[in-house]
């Protein structure tokens, strides 16, 4: 008896070691992680971040505290992670041609980049990327060499378009060599509009033009939504390049993206120009500005049906915005958010926050003590919260 207590005494710690790992990253110099890695013979694994990336911090505590992931990146990668805007990240930026974030990177210990992808990345989605960066076939370096080798095989090219574009990185050449090969009349049939719907990204490519000015013509032969929502995505897509363009002093690209938008004659130009201007202040760490743009955002357009990214802005909110009245009028969108998708963990958890800096303590810590009730139960949607990070903010905020 006293044998089987002890194994399951033993299972429970095993148990409760295995839950809330992280992946382990390194914290040396550039030098000293691909010296690791060339000792023990693996390839780096980098996490670019920036300290006001939403979608950074999200994959900082849920896909990187996952088990899972932990598990396979500790064993398979040696784990970096640098901030793109201070330090060597600057000088890894521009090396490794890094303009989106989060940017994920996966190189060998000579400093070669082999595979690469940009966006936030959940658990099942970060596990296929870092099998395919082990295989040689798959890669991004291995596409690159064999398009710079001339091969232009049409299979080939949508292939390398489709992991170009999850890359983060622009596709206008690979698009223009495909274009090259058709016909204006053609420009409209179904294969050049899907290259069109899932490629072209330049608001001044030939293609895209083409798209704008004759955007009845593909409504009819396709969707009006499908044409809307396209045109729609290309100016989205290219207030990166024109929003963190350093070099533009006075944000002439940027005010040119906004006349763009405003005379292409989409349904939705308020609410795109709106998303364009709140990156833009970002951008500008104008926080101010944000906040305002914000309250017109998400009252306008977010709080009757979309919890999820009300609740997004309500978190940034917590992070960058001082201003206690534009902070309360966060406790209300974030009350919105919770009331459309209930017992959310991670709402719940903005909420709190966002009482405890408007000054309603009381509140705020029953709230926090809702969120480590559902945390401790395994309610679904609490994965990757942290019990320690809750009971810590409990016994601060009661004091």
């Amino acid at each position: 008896m006293k044998k089987i207590v002890v194994a399951i005494v033993l299972l429970f710690c095993f148990v409760a070691n295995a839950q809330n790992q992280s992946i382990q990253f390194e914290n040396g110099t550039w030098q000293q992680i691909k010296d690791k890695a060339t000792a023990e013979k693996k390839l780096i694994f980098i996490d670019c971040y920036t300290t006001w990336c939403g979608p950074c911090k999200w994959m900082e505590t849920t896909t990187f505290t996952n088990d899972t992931v932990a598990d396979y990146f500790n064993q398979h990668f040696v784990c970096t992670k640098f901030d793109m805007e201070k330090g060597e990240g600057l000088t890894l930026r521009t090396q490794y041609n890094i303009h989106r974030y989060p940017n994920l990177l996966f190189i060998d210990a000579q400093g070669k980049l082999m595979h690469r992808a940009a966006s936030a990345y959940d658990v099942t989605s970060l596990m296929a990327l870092a099998k395919d960066a082990e295989t040689p076939d798959k890669t991004y370096s291995s596409m690159l060499s064999k398009y710079s080798s001339g091969n232009r095989n049409v299979d080939f090219i949508m292939n390398y378009l489709r992991v170009t574009r999850s890359a983060g990185l622009n596709t206008d050449d690979i698009v223009t060599d495909y274009f090259a090969t058709q016909k204006e009349n053609d420009l409209s049939n179904r294969n050049n509009w899907k290259v069109i719907e899932n490629y072209v990204t330049n608001t001044n490519a030939p293609a895209f033009k083409y798209l704008v000015t004759h955007k009845a013509l593909y409504a009819q032969k396709y969707t009006s939504d499908s044409v809307e929502r396209k045109i729609e995505d290309v100016f989205y897509e290219a207030r990166w390049s024109v929003v963190y363009d350093t070099t533009d002093k006075t944000n002439k690209k940027y005010t040119d993206l906004l006349a763009q938008v405003k005379s292409s004659g989409i349904k939705n130009t308020d609410k795109l120009l709106t998303k364009i201007k709140l990156e833009f202040y970002v951008s500008k760490h104008d926080y101010v500005n944000y906040a305002t743009m914000c309250e017109h955002y998400v009252n306008t357009y977010l709080i009757k049906d979309d919890a999820e990214n009300t609740n997004l802005i309500c978190y940034y909110f917590t992070q960058v915005v001082k201003d206690k009245a534009m902070l309360t009028k966060a406790v209300t969108w974030s009350k919105a958010s919770n009331e459309l998708d209930k017992d959310n963990p991670y709402y719940l958890e903005t909420y709190a926050n966002l009482l405890f800096l408007t000054g309603k303590k009381q509140e705020a810590v029953q709230v926090e003590e809702k969120v480590l009730q559902l945390t401790k139960a395994g309610a679904p949607k609490a994965e990757g919260m942290q019990v320690e990070e809750i009971e810590k903010n409990i016994a601060l905020w009661k004091k």
